[in-house]
């Protein structure tokens, strides 16, 4: 697995490429927990393979912590069938996930609806 950061204005976009290997997961989460708290992550994940759950699991919980972590949440564009439903398969994802890359950049200028009280 590689990771290449691009900053795109305000945006951190990290492309994510080739199989996930669990021996990396936990360097890519140090970087994550450490460098990308605070900034506006997209993660592009169109060129991500599938090997085998032992890693994918471990990875996708690293965005689930991010997205905690992150006072503007994560995004994730690009996710193929075979990734939709390995986390179909558990409880909903707790990211947001995209189509492309333009419609993640505009959902952070979105605002949640607020109902009155």
């Amino acid at each position: 697995m590689e990771a290449h950061l691009e900053v795109l204005g305000d945006f951190t976009v990290i492309k994510v490429i080739g199989p996930i290997e669990s021996q990396k997961n936990e360097v890519f989460r140090e970087i994550c927990r450490n460098k990308m708290q605070s900034k506006k992550v997209i993660f592009c994940l169109e060129n991500m393979k599938f090997v085998g759950s032992s890693g994918i699991q471990i990875f996708f919980k690293t965005l689930e912590d991010l997205n905690m972590q992150n006072p503007f949440g994560v995004k994730v564009t690009g996710l193929s069938a075979d990734f939709q439903k390995l986390l179909s398969a558990g409880q909903p994802p707790q990211f947001s996930i995209f189509i492309n890359l333009q419609q993640a950049i505009e959902s952070f200028s979105v605002k949640p609806y607020l109902t009155p009280n």
